[in-house]
This record gives structure tokens, C-alpha cells and sequence, in this order.
């Protein structure tokens, strides 16, 4: 299915039923602590989701809003090396 997944500022668009097995997926969540679109309880709700469904989740807030940063670029770079990715 999946081998890992980088998701920026993702938010729930439904709940699924069952959740999915993604046991031993890697998973990093990048979101913006001033974020106008994405509320920061829908990223928590998004991680709890994937941690209910087993993933392994990195959730990272950075100093920002709904734009990517360069902050959100070198962490997502860190963590793909870290978890075997490149």
C-alpha cells in the first residue's frame, strides 16, 4: 500500500470505517501553529487517526500559517533520511 507518507497541512475529510491497518507506516505530519484553514485540532484529530490505525506518526507544528516554509521543507528532508527513506 503505502511505505511512508509526508503530509502538509492535511486535515480530516472523513473518517473511514474501519480504519486501515498501516501498521509500521511511517508517517509526517507538517502543520502551521497560525494556520487560517486548518485548525490546529483538526491536525491533532488527523494524528490520532493515523496512530489509531497503528501508523508510526511524527506530528511537527512549525512558526507558520497555511504556506510551506523552508522549516517545513528541511524537516520533512530529516525526517525521510531518518526513517530510511534517502
Amino acid at each position: 500500500m503505502l511505505a511512508g507518507a509526508i503530509l502538509f497541512r492535511a486535515m480530516v475529510p472523513f473518517v473511514p470505517d474501519p480504519l486501515p491497518d498501516l501498521a509500521n507506516i511511517p508517517v509526517f505530519v507538517a502543520a502551521g501553529r497560525t494556520d487560517p484553514l486548518i485548525p490546529r485540532g483538526q491536525t491533532e484529530q488527523l494524528a490520532a487517526l493515523l496512530r489509531s490505525s497503528h501508523a508510526s506518526v511524527t506530528l511537527q507544528f512549525q512558526n507558520a500559517g497555511h504556506n510551506l516554509t523552508r522549516a517545513d521543507l528541511d524537516s520533512a528532508t530529516a525526517w525521510m533520511r531518518d526513517a530510511g527513506f534517502a
